[in-house]
């Protein structure tokens, strides 16, 4: 009965923490574009002042 737990063990160590990770790096690169635009649009809009 352990072989057969192995695979969702191995699963579990292996591919979660890279899900988690992903995750993460996507929430990063959303909060990065948002900023990004956000000082875009200030470094435009301040010289049309």
């Amino acid at each position: 009965m352990a072989a057969r737990n192995q695979p969702e063990t191995m699963f579990l160590i292996l591919v979660v923490p890279l899900i988690i990770e992903m995750d993460r790096e996507a929430h990063y690169n959303v909060l990065e574009l948002q900023q990004a635009s956000f000082l875009g649009t200030l470094t435009v809009a301040a010289p049309q002042k």
